[in-house]
């Protein structure tokens, strides 16, 4: 698919909220959370807005810094921070993410502006274990599709199964949509001569501004990757960016009614 438009949205808390919640748990008794924390201070913690405070916690290869005052919340509770960890239990456990579905409230008004179109409408989020979330994307897909809107792909970028990119989780959504901006496979950090669906005009809708912010700087690991690929592939990008002059609309999803997106356009170019 060539000079077209995509457009990747992602799911929790821009097209809908489930409720799940991140878990702050003791590792000898992983099972039960000793606190639940909303997804964007999880954000916080695993990406180390904490860390100066020193308080740092690992778990299941997840690693993170809390506050001074949640510190002081596990010092209460007679634990050492050696006992304490995160996990994601509510958003890779299927119970868990079947339970959720009952509850879930859908923000069609983020993506109602493309009833209609023949635009390619993609799903790109942090969750793991997409099979898992077969029935709860079911129960999303006959919404929009009451709306005529209709999803093509749902991509999971934490799912081992599903993506082979490396990095954090806002690069590698950056990945995701810098793949199919160039036209190729992106493996590790290295483009692939594996074609896949390519398109002139991204957008991107996502709440979380470390997100947005990572993919403004989209040049920047394009030339990275360009460098780490063979010649051959090296010219191909080169090509194509030169003569398309894509473009990659990121659109931070707020709570603003009137103006629900704060749009920021990047001119991809080598």
């Amino acid at each position: 698919m060539n000079n077209s438009t995509v457009h990747f949205f992602d799911l929790d808390y821009t097209l809908w909220n489930t409720n799940a919640k991140w878990w702050i748990v003791n590792k000898n008794d992983p099972e039960h959370a000793i606190f639940k924390i909303p997804q964007h201070e999880g954000y916080l913690i695993s990406n180390g807005f904490y860390a100066k405070f020193g308080h740092q916690i690992y778990y299941n290869g997840y690693i993170g810094w809390i506050s001074d005052q949640m510190f002081l919340e596990i010092k209460k509770l007679d634990l050492e921070l050696s006992d304490i960890g995160m996990s994601l239990r509510e958003y890779k456990d299927q119970a868990l993410i079947e339970s959720q579905i009952t509850n879930m409230v859908f923000y069609v008004d983020n993506i109602k502006h493309l009833k209609g179109r023949n635009d390619t409408i993609n799903l790109l989020t942090a969750r793991q274990n997409k099979k898992a979330h077969e029935n709860m994307l079911k129960t999303l897909r006959d919404k929009l599709t009451e709306h005529d809107i209709h999803v093509n792909y749902e991509y999971f970028v934490n799912d081992p199964l599903e993506i082979k990119c490396v990095g954090n989780t806002p690069e590698k959504k950056l990945m995701v949509l810098l793949q199919h901006i160039v036209g190729y496979k992106l493996e590790g950090r290295e483009f692939k001569p594996i074609l896949i669906d390519k398109y002139d005009n991204t957008y991107f809708y996502d709440d979380e501004e470390i997100n947005i912010e990572e993919c403004k700087k989209i040049n920047q690991y394009l030339k990275e990757y360009v460098q780490n690929s063979i010649e051959f592939m090296r010219e191909k990008v080169e090509t194509s960016i030169r003569l398309r002059k894509p473009k990659l609309y990121l659109n931070q999803v707020t709570t603003n009614e009137l103006n629900p997106f704060i749009e920021t356009i990047v001119e991809i170019n080598i």
